[in-house]
This record gives C-alpha cells, structure tokens and sequence, in this order.
C-alpha cells in the first residue's frame, strides 16, 4: 500500500505522451532514473533502481513509482506519473529491514525543496530526451542503476509465478528473463522481485 508520511516528497506529474499504450512502461522507468540522479545529486549516495518502479539505498526502499495510464486502444491519452521519496521520515521500525530514507541514510535532513529543484528538471531533462530521442538513451542510464539485471529473480505478476535470471528489460521497459522454458517477457503490473535462495 501507498504511505505518506510526514518528511517525504510526494508528488504526482500528469503527462500527455505521444506513446502507444505498451510504450507507456518507459515512464515509470524514466522517473526512476530521474530519481536516482536527484538522490545522488542531493546526497552523495549511490540509488539503485529495481524493476519495475522502485529506488533502493543498501537494498532499502527509499522511493517509489506509481503509474496510471488513460488510453485508447492505440494511443495514450494521459498519464499519472505518482512519486513518492523517504526524505526526512524515518520509516516504522516494522519496516526498518527493507526500508529506509535519505535522513536515515545520511544522518541528517535534506530540505525537501531543495530535493524537488533537483528532481523536477531531472525529470523534465529526461522526458525531453524521450520525446526527441525515443527510449534507448533512458533504457541505458536505467541499466547503469539496476539492482535487478543478472540478478535470479522470482516474479510473480498477475497470479503468475516465474523464475529465473533478469537479463534486460526491451524497448518498451519490459523485464525478460531466462526461465527453463526460455525468455519470458513480464510487463509491469503487480510485479514483486524476489532474489532466489
């Protein structure tokens, strides 16, 4: 579930793409780069991005993604790109195994403005470079940040269960994986990656 404590950012952009719907995975994508580059920026700490929509400090989560798409069948119309940064708020002591903010991370706050004057052109700078460019330079830098390629994963999206190696995500920012039965495609959804045992 989606919480908004007290110290956080939290924000959400409506774009117009120019995106056939299965293209409208890139977004997500995009603002975890987008992100990632503000963190680093701001703190001197090295995020990583985890398939599909997550932001990891030491394999903590300290910001997420969440994506609402209004589509025809062939064209989108509008989406809502939520995003949600542990700034200043010290997650519940149920969730100090797996998540963390930047106050935590650092031992001290950050003014939140000054991380939102960070995000908000990264976000923009990457967004422009999507439109002009098409998704191959934002599918690079989100390579860089993975904690989820040449990892063995479990996914499991939709009811289903896959397992086996991330080896890439395509030109749509689909995750592929090699399974026993071959390359699989997994599309965002309800998506949870499990490192296997």
């Amino acid at each position: 579930s989606w919480s908004s404590p007290p110290g956080g950012v939290y924000l959400s952009l409506i774009l117009r793409p120019k995106l056939a719907p299965p293209e409208a995975l890139r977004l997500p994508l995009l603002a975890g780069v987008a992100v990632a580059r503000a963190i680093q920026k701001v703190s001197g700490l090295e995020p990583r991005l985890k398939w599909p929509n997550d932001v990891l400090l030491e394999s903590k989560k300290v910001a997420g993604i969440l994506c609402e798409l209004g589509a025809e069948t062939d064209q989108v119309n509008y989406v809502i790109l939520g995003i949600g940064v542990n700034v200043n708020n010290d997650p519940p002591e149920e969730l100090s195994e797996v998540a963390t903010s930047l106050k935590q991370e650092l031992g001290r706050e950050i003014p939140r403005t000054d991380f939102i004057q960070v995000l908000l052109p990264e976000l923009e700078s990457l967004y422009r470079r999507l439109v002009q460019e098409g998704f191959e330079p934002i599918r690079q830098a989100w390579r860089g940040l993975s904690s989820t390629l040449g990892s063995r994963v479990m996914v499991s999206s939709l009811g289903e269960v896959l397992q086996g190696e991330a080896l890439d995500i395509d030109e749509d920012g689909a995750l592929i994986l090699r399974t026993f039965d071959g390359l699989q495609k997994v599309v965002a959804g309800d998506v949870s990656l499990r490192p296997l045992e």
